[in-house]
């Protein structure tokens, strides 16, 4: 099933093929062979393939179902959150399944509150289907306009966990930061270290590595000065950089991340 919808997808619908060609001699720094570069593109695909069918699926899926598809290299943070009944902010990335892992979390992480924060789909329908998703478990959404909502919940002393998306195209793009970002410069969100820095919380990135049926994570914490701004954010791409870096076609390369470009200066020099 999923060879044959990957074929479709890149062969018959050529969904996306320009863009996910381009992204892909993004991310590996045009340093392949058409060979190589075809190669990273047909996985991709698969991995895709493989993404809208586990999706699909996960309304249907059972708890017990979902436990096995998830491993924590250092689960042991989580405890230590609740130890200091602390809020933290993890920076999460459209690499393997974002969505399982909210669902997952919702289940399997003990003790934590987790807060998702989310972008309202156009479409009513999708916006429906993906809310049941992630709520199935008993995660807590949060639209990313409501930013009143989101502090509210802060409050609480249930020790929680706040999920933000973090390579999301920002809308009025030219109005926001620019940071380098696979040697070019790209407009970022900052909403996740302007809440983190004011709330004062720990921030870790979330480290996918994508395997055959399942995905290794690992909390990656990252130590930000909160008096130096985009300190926070820039660290962050960073890791997601090396994270893309180490298996290019489990990013998500049919987002147009890079729609919007300004030269980096840097590289003039």
């Amino acid at each position: 099933m999923i060879k044959v919808l990957a074929f479709l997808l890149q062969y018959v619908f050529g969904y996306r093929r320009a863009i996910v060609r381009q992204n892909t001699k993004i991310v590996t720094k045009f340093s392949l062979s058409e060979l190589e570069l075809n190669s990273i593109i047909q996985k991709h695909y698969r991995y895709f393939a493989r993404l809208i069918i586990e999706s699909i699926s996960l309304p249907f899926m059972s708890k017990k179902q979902i436990y096995p598809k998830v491993t924590f290299t250092n689960f042991e943070v989580f405890e230590a959150i609740y130890q200091k009944r602390a809020h933290v902010t993890i920076i999460l990335s459209h690499i393997g399944n974002w969505e399982l892992f909210c669902i997952w979390a919702g289940y399997f992480i003990p003790n934590l509150k987790t807060v998702v924060l989310y972008t309202r789909l156009k479409s009513n329908f999708f916006n429906k289907l993906f809310l049941k998703i992630r709520t199935k478990s008993g995660t807590t959404l949060i639209d990313t306009q409501d930013t009143f909502g989101l502090f509210r919940l802060q409050r609480s002393s249930e020790p929680m966990i706040n999920l933000f998306a973090l390579d999301q195209n920002p809308g009025d793009p030219y109005n926001k930061p620019w940071i380098p970002f696979f040697n070019k410069l790209v407009p970022v969100n900052i909403g996740a270290e302007k809440f983190a820095v004011r709330m004062k919380q720990d921030v870790y990135f979330l480290h996918v590595a994508c395997h055959l049926n399942h995905y290794t994570l690992t909390l990656k914490p990252i130590i930000y000065d909160p008096n130096l701004p985009l300190d926070l954010t820039e660290k962050s791409y960073a890791l997601l950089e090396e994270n893309i870096g180490a298996a290019p076609e489990f990013w998500l390369l049919s987002h147009n991340r890079f729609k919007h470009e300004k030269i980096n200066t840097y590289d003039l020099e």
